[in-house]
């Protein structure tokens, strides 16, 4: 799996979702949006959006 995301990270029109990242972290741009899911204690669903600075536009604006 690390070869295929490898071959499709280098590629700037490219749009990759990747689950389980820590799987392949290694190979994973640095310049990257990072969205993560996570459980709360009461069950619910916590959502957090970072973006390295070269991708900070894209969730500017977004509701913290």
């Amino acid at each position: 799996m690390a070869d295929e995301l490898a071959e499709v990270a280098g590629d700037p029109k490219a749009v990759t979702l990747v689950e389980w990242a820590d799987v392949v972290h290694d190979v994973l741009p640095a310049e990257r949006v990072t969205v993560t899911i996570a459980q709360t204690p009461e069950g619910d669903r916590s959502i957090a959006i970072h973006a390295t600075p070269a991708y900070a536009y894209i969730i500017k604006g977004l509701h913290p």
